[in-house]
């Protein structure tokens, strides 16, 4: 359930004088198998999937928070009692509450069946954005009510974001992933998020002079995203300047929760 998945904490002990690979990584850098996706889904026991699945299923939950009238739904999902809230949102009418309370339960498929049949508002955006890639038979159909809602709010940076997210799950060409991780840093200046995207997919494309700008760009906008600094450090590392390495290896191995 939900309350039972915890975020894996790390010790950072690492130091740049070992080699790349003993250095304590962040979730997106460790291997392992396929994401489960679901709360009563089995994982798989590596760090990645155990902190990627109580990312999801907390994103869920604040969103579903944050939505008017859902604070007895959202206790009842915390207080693990998951029956009891999705009845409580079936009664209700309150169906983007159903749809994520089936996700959290391990209806996976049917959460997001439930969200597809709703109206494209802005408001399902980010429900979308998370459950998407869970079932890939309904990847195309999540994707292109993203692409809806993004065309239907040309301003809106969470729009594109989620967008870009969504089309990499369907092997979309970097450059299209890339125009709208940069119109949406572009729209949101405060937000860091498609700026970590974005330095990660320039990474991967041997751009490691544009990926440092993003990622530095994306500190400056939130100096707490760890994975930030984490591959800022990796990647002054490859270019031999020990010293901004140490800077951004330092900052990442702070923000890690301490056991």
């Amino acid at each position: 359930m939900l309350s039972t998945v915890r975020l894996t904490a790390w010790i950072g002990a690492a130091l740049l004088s070992l080699p790349a690979a003993q250095i304590t990584r962040p979730p997106e850098f460790q291997s392992g198998g396929e994401f489960q996706k679901g709360a009563a889904a089995p994982l798989d026991g590596t760090a990645h999937v155990a902190v990627e699945q109580a990312r999801i299923n907390r994103e869920l939950v604040d969103r579903l928070r944050a939505l008017p009238g859902n604070e007895e739904g959202v206790r009842l999902i915390e207080s693990r009692l998951l029956t009891a809230a999705a009845e409580h949102f079936e009664k209700r009418r309150q169906l983007i509450g159903l749809a994520v309370t089936r996700y959290l339960s391990g209806g996976v498929e049917q959460g997001q069946r439930d969200l597809l049949a709703l109206p494209r508002t802005i408001e399902l955006l980010p429900f979308l954005g998370e459950m998407a890639g869970a079932t890939p038979e309904l990847t195309p159909a999540m994707v292109q009510a993203m692409r809806d809602i993004a065309i239907a709010n040309p301003r809106s940076a969470e729009a594109q974001y989620y967008l870009a997210r969504g089309l990499s799950k369907l092997g979309a060409p970097p450059a299209e992933l890339e125009r709208h991780l940069r119109k949406a840093a572009e729209l949101d200046r405060k937000d860091a998020r498609a700026l970590l995207l974005l330095g990660r997919l320039l990474t991967d494309q041997e751009r490691e002079t544009d990926a440092i700008a993003a990622l530095e760009d994306a500190v400056r906008r939130d100096p707490t995203a760890a994975a930030a600094h984490y591959r800022l450090a990796r990647l002054y590392r490859a270019r031999g300047d020990e010293a901004k390495s140490r800077v951004h290896l330092e900052a990442y191995q702070k923000l890690q929760p301490r056991p």
